[in-house]
């Protein structure tokens, strides 16, 4: 009877130790299909866009063109003003300068940002209530995903 117990014992344990969420494919947290049908039936402009873009935005993460979405490890953040400045903080290093739209094709925007170098805001450009995401996906880069924080 000893034996039956132990052995129901370590089945349950066993069990139990397994990571089954482990073995499943990481989901995206990020729809970005919803991102661009969204960004789409706003039919932006330059000075719309701009006007959005207004406000200060924290990264969230970035896609690692595998589908898998990476949640970001650094604080990263930025703030456009309506003037064309921004500052751009990386961890505990801080930029300023100026910000500009350019049209990447017939449709979308991308931006240029003056002393800034890194991954962040290369794509075109998809803005969906407080998501802004930088999508490079198309010139085999990593999408970027940044969160409204004021």
């Amino acid at each position: 009877m000893k034996n039956i117990l132990l052995i129901i014992l370590l089945m349950i344990i066993i069990t139990s130790s397994c990571k089954y969420d482990k073995m499943q494919p990481k989901q995206p947290k990020v729809d970005i299909g919803g991102i661009w049908s969204c960004t789409d039936a706003q039919k932006f402009d330059s000075a719309k866009l701009a006007n959005k873009l207004i406000g200060a935005w924290k990264w969230a993460g970035h896609d690692n063109g595998g589908g898998d979405w990476i949640d970001a490890d650094k604080n990263v953040i930025v703030k456009y003003d309506s003037t064309g400045n921004f500052t751009f903080q990386e961890d505990t290093a801080i930029t300023n300068g100026q910000w500009s739209l350019y049209i990447t094709d017939f449709t979308y925007y991308g931006i240029s940002m003056s002393n800034v170098t890194g991954i962040y805001f290369y794509g075109q450009i998809l803005l969906c209530d407080n998501e802004l995401l930088f999508d490079a996906g198309y010139i085999d880069g990593p999408d970027n995903l940044f969160l409204k924080i004021q």
